[in-house]
């Protein structure tokens, strides 16, 4: 018997209300309203059966009302918090089986990744389908009514009832998540629409290349490339985070631990100043063990940006304590100065860890060979003891329980990942590669004796023998 095809349905959630630009998705690029844009880029496709603008009972939203009516789609009302209720209610009443969500601040939404994302959903019988290593702004998200049902049935807290996939992406155990690769890149560039920073530069793409309802995210690209400083219009806004993350001023200590690091530190203090979580949330530490070479003058270049704290001179592993014992956040998370975090390594770590309420989250990282240029993905999905020592966000307080890193072992790391899971602490995995840990010559795993007097070292301790890392 043929399968029924299921309805795909593109819901838009759009409301005037907007804390940092009200009224947003009614303002005008081009004579055009952004829903209107983005509303008419949608009806471009050839996948969806139907699209639908869900915004909320308020008052102040029936001038979206009356424009959906005018652009020929159906509007459906709900709650203006609980956007999550919002879409399964819109979902159920206009009978759809597969849900692209599309949001109006978004009028570049690209129409060809979305059905790309529906393709790929649609064959891999995913749950949850995204994109994330694109530029925001472009990307829609594919779910199936009965995981938003779900979703709807247990998530608890204000941040995921606001936010409608939060709870489907950080409980992977429960859900099939399928994350498609894209090759548009360019994930520093900003084209939402939440600031007038953000309103002002669309406003100069439709200046420059045109109507924006029929154009090629690659087309856009292309020009800020050609013309950089169009892009410095919107590239100090940061992107706004779940509510639940907004408890405190300073939420993540980055720990980053360095000896004579002159040559390489900048790209990793860059990479954690360069984040799409808000500074306020986070500090940077650095750890200077002695450096002898110039990294002292570099690391003073940076001013306020970074606290930098002096080590005693007796190693990484004491260095990554004392970073430890120094923090000021309620989590932190260690990175060496030799590699780097993705722009939203923080965001994504931070909101995985309170929403799941875990000790501890790790996730996938590219490991990049210097000397050769070699590239490859780290998955650790099935195998925590894949890991390195960068690149976990621990809750501080399980790590003063456990009395932090061993200074005795080559492999603290290890040694530290045992004893919490001895413990039975709480732990997630973030499935999506977060930081880029750089493999040289002088890299500790290169040294093939060390490695093996480590992996003893465990052994001897605990017993038995652990899957770790394959160096």
């Amino acid at each position: 018997m043929k399968e029924k095809k299921k309805k795909i349905v593109a819901i838009v959630q759009a409301r005037m209300g907007s804390t940092r630009l009200p009224g947003k998705v009614l303002e005008k690029i081009g004579g055009k309203s952004i829903l209107e844009i983005l509303v008419n880029r949608l009806k471009t496709s050839k996948l969806l059966d139907e699209i639908v603008v869900a915004t909320s009972i308020d008052i102040k939203d029936d001038v979206i009302v009356e424009l959906s009516k005018k652009l020929g789609i159906k509007c459906y009302r709900g709650s203006e918090e609980d956007v999550l209720k919002r879409y399964v209610e819109s979902a159920r009443l206009f009978s759809a089986d597969i849900v692209v969500r599309v949001t109006a601040d978004n009028p570049l939404t690209d129409i060809k990744l979305m059905e790309k994302l529906i393709e790929k959903h649609i064959e891999s019988r995913a749950d949850y389908t995204y994109c994330s290593n694109i530029p925001l702004g472009i990307g829609s998200e594919i779910i199936n009514l009965s995981a938003l049902e779900l979703a709807d049935k247990n998530a608890k807290l204000h941040s995921e009832r606001e936010h409608v996939t939060l709870y489907i992406k950080y409980h992977p155990e429960i859900f099939k998540i399928q994350n498609v690769e894209s090759n548009i890149g360019n994930t520093n560039i900003r084209l939402t629409v939440d600031t007038k920073e953000d309103l002002e530069l669309m406003r100069a793409i439709y200046k420059n290349l045109g109507s924006l309802d029929n154009l090629q995210t690659k087309d856009v690209i292309h020009f800020l490339k050609q013309h950089p400083e169009f892009c410095k219009i919107n590239a100090h806004i940061k992107q706004k985070i779940p509510n639940h993350a907004n408890k405190e001023k300073v939420k993540i200590s980055v720990i980053i631990r360095t000896h004579n690091s002159a040559n390489f530190i900048r790209n990793a203090i860059d990479s954690a100043l360069n984040q799409t979580l808000s500074e306020e949330f986070y500090e940077i530490l650095v750890v200077d063990d002695g450096s002898t070479d110039g990294t002292v003058e570099l690391l003073k270049s940076y001013g306020e940006k970074i606290r930098i704290i002096k080590g005693d001179g007796l190693g990484p592993v004491k260095a990554a304590n004392i970073g430890i014992e120094k923090a000021r956040g309620e989590y932190v998370i260690l990175l060496d100065a030799d590699d780097e975090f993705e722009p939203d390594a923080l965001e994504e770590m931070l909101s995985f860890i309170e929403a799941s309420d875990a000790d501890f989250v790790y996730c996938d990282y590219y490991e990049k060979n210097i000397e050769n240029g070699k590239v490859k993905l780290i998955s650790l999905k099935d195998n925590i003891f894949n890991s390195v020592a960068v690149g976990v966000l621990f809750k501080k307080s399980i790590l003063r329980d456990v009395g932090g890193y061993n200074e005795n072992f080559v492999f603290p790391e290890y040694d530290l990942l045992i004893k919490l899971l001895r413990k039975k602490c709480k732990y997630k995995h973030v499935p999506k590669p977060l930081f880029i840990y750089n493999r040289h010559k002088g890299s500790l795993t290169a040294n093939k004796e060390l490695v093996e007097r480590g992996k003893k070292q465990l052994e001897k301790k605990y017993g038995k023998s652990y899957p770790i890392r394959g160096y």
